[in-house]
């Protein structure tokens, strides 16, 4: 029997709040890095001239740690 979408979140979220269930990916230090160009390009002041300079943000995660890495690029360009 098929659900409309708002009954089935809502039968999802009891059941998930009943049983306690989570999503765990068990995981290895090291084992996987994420890496992706995130949004839309953002503005910043260059550090030396403090000229507006166009830039994308660069993010690495590491799943294990979840830490993050993240640094401003001019470009998407291999070399950056």
């Amino acid at each position: 029997m098929p659900y409309q979408y708002s009954y089935f979140n809502d039968q999802f979220r009891r059941r998930v709040k009943t049983t306690g269930a989570t999503m765990r990916i068990p995981r290895e230090p090291g084992e996987q890095i994420e890496v992706d160009w995130t949004g839309d390009p953002m503005t910043f002041a260059a550090p030396v001239t403090g000229q507006p300079q166009r830039g994308w943000l660069f993010v690495a995660a590491l799943p294990f740690s979840a830490y993050t890495y993240v640094k401003a690029f001019a470009d998407m360009k291999l070399p950056a």
